[in-house]
């Protein structure tokens, strides 16, 4: 990777550490729980459950919500680390860093995969589809909402 590589990757990593920052922090604990609350009724409305489908789908999903978070903070400390010490690490620590955060995301891509097939056995293929969508409407609408906000 060369210098000009390194340098952006960096900006971004940074960029994208200020912007996750920025919506967490304006949230407690609490709004997170009030934030995940509303996205499963979004995706409950979105997929039109019934209520065998909901019975079925909603472990699964948990599962996977909670696998999910768990690489996503990861992550973030991975982000925070180097928000607190990004002018005291060493290019070998942030050699590793990076290749951590690829590391989260191939477990990600791995676990995406994995759940997908569990999806499909509770939910018809259209609905994971509709899940896909779901999630990322909800994302894109809280982003939108919270830059309303501001």
């Amino acid at each position: 990777m060369n210098t000009q590589m390194k340098k952006t990757l960096i900006i971004f990593l940074v960029l994208l550490l200020s912007s996750i920052n920025t919506l967490f922090a304006q949230k407690p604990d609490g709004g997170r729980d009030e934030i995940h609350r509303r996205k499963m009724e979004f995706i409950k409305a979105k997929l039109q459950l019934t209520a065998e489908e909901e019975k079925n789908f909603m472990p699964v999903y948990t599962e996977f919500e909670t696998k999910r978070e768990s690489i996503m903070k990861g992550r973030h400390e991975i982000f925070r680390k180097f928000n607190q010490n990004s002018l005291n690490l060493s290019q070998e620590e942030i050699q590793k860093m990076t290749s951590d955060l690829v590391g989260y995301s191939m477990q990600e891509a791995k676990i995406m995969e994995e759940y997908d097939a569990k999806f499909k056995t509770v939910l018809s293929p259209m609905k994971v589809m509709m899940l896909y969508i779901s999630e990322h409407e909800f994302k894109k609408n809280l982003i939108k909402n919270m830059n309303d906000t501001n």
